[in-house]
């Protein structure tokens, strides 16, 4: 039996929806696969070119939604999604809310600097 799309069919388009767009984590979903899946992406070369991935599970909106709320609260202001290991996944093991100066000290750069100053 063939897998039954989540939603409703888009009017007009042919393409199913997932009614999710108005979630408060809609939009860390959506760049966030966007980054590390689509290869037409200006941001893909930095994340998905470099072999980062989005779990299976996290695929699937509601399931995102439910397991980051689940594993570190719902969205603060001024925050955005980390990886705690920036070389690693998006997975339950690897994602943070942190502010952007964190973030900032947490990228590739920033890592190689530190190497080299050892």
């Amino acid at each position: 039996m063939a897998p039954v799309p989540m939603g409703h069919p888009h009017p007009g388009r042919g393409r199913w929806t997932h009614g999710l767009h108005k979630h408060p984590l809609y939009q860390t979903w959506y760049h966030m696969l966007q980054r590390c899946e689509n290869e037409k992406s200006r941001d893909y070369p930095g994340w998905g070119g470099r072999g980062i991935k989005v779990c299976e599970p996290w695929h699937h909106p509601a399931r995102f939604f439910a397991d980051i709320e689940r594993l570190i609260g719902p969205k603060p202001p001024g925050m955005s999604l980390d990886r705690r290991d920036n070389n690693g996944h998006y997975e339950e093991s690897n994602v943070r809310w942190a502010p952007p100066v964190v973030q900032s000290r947490n990228n590739r750069n920033a890592n190689a600097l530190y190497s080299a100053a050892v």
